[in-house]
């Protein structure tokens, strides 16, 4: 879910987890655009890209990402 990545940002950067909300009450506060976002929103594999294209992504998994965002982060503060 998405609420769950940005979960795992907000902890891995050690900032406050966003708030929860219902599809009504986000309806309320975020613009069509975003809105449109969220229904859209889709989970995906690579297996097909690292299995039939024989890919090898930087980032293979989502902890892989943020660890390497958070890492980046922090050589530009030290």
């Amino acid at each position: 879910r998405m609420a769950d990545y940005f979960d795992r940002v907000a902890d891995a950067f050690a900032l406050p987890r966003p708030p929860r909300l219902t599809r009504r009450a986000a309806a309320e506060v975020l613009s069509p655009l975003q809105m449109s976002f969220m229904r859209e929103s889709r989970r995906i594999a690579n297996r097909r890209l690292t299995n039939e294209l024989k890919l090898r992504l930087a980032y293979p998994t989502v902890d892989a990402g943020i660890a390497e965002a958070v890492s980046r982060r922090n050589a530009c503060l030290s």
